[in-house]
């Protein structure tokens, strides 16, 4: 705990202990877990766990590990929808701010394709204006709205092309 104390003495930062945890070999002794957790006051984190939004695991990365983005983009088209946006006003937003979340996760960590499919799904239905109990029609098939404006299209980035382009693929 030396080497903590010397960095928040160096940095004038504090460590939150409540949001704090740590990742062990699945096969580690119970006792070794165990002192640990007595030193630092951390909870260890069996499967996974995330750091600035992306997952950290040992093993296969799950859809499931992905909860917390798709909850977060739900929760800001549901703000926006309350705002009774126009097209260009959700082409904006979808753009600037849904894009750019799933994007970032893109540079970080492998993104499942389900997940990535998932994301263009709520995005496509966002634009359009459905919802889970109201279908509307989609006037314009995706891959036009995902076709650069100098093309002809609305500049929306399709997840899973960009995943395949390998731009932003980690590693």
């Amino acid at each position: 705990m030396e080497f903590l104390d010397k960095f928040c003495e160096c940095s004038g930062q504090k460590i939150n202990v409540e949001k704090s945890s740590f990742m062990m070999y699945s096969k580690t002794p119970s006792p070794l877990i165990n002192s640990i957790v007595r030193i630092t006051g951390y909870q260890r984190k069996a499967n996974h766990m995330t750091y600035l939004g992306a997952p950290i695991c040992d093993g296969r990365i799950r859809v499931s590990y992905f909860d917390d983005l798709l909850t977060k983009i739900r929760d800001k088209m549901a703000g926006w929808k309350a705002n009774f946006l126009t097209h260009g006003g959700k082409l904006i937003m979808i753009r600037h701010v849904l894009s750019s979340m799933s994007v970032y996760l893109l540079s970080t960590v492998a993104v499942p394709k389900r997940v990535l499919a998932m994301v263009n799904r709520m995005i496509a239905t966002f634009f359009w204006g459905s919802s889970e109990e109201r279908a509307k029609r989609n006037w314009v098939a995706w891959a036009n709205l995902c076709t650069p404006l100098p093309e002809g299209g609305l500049g929306v980035r399709n997840l899973e092309e960009v995943l395949q382009l390998g731009v932003l693929y980690p590693g």
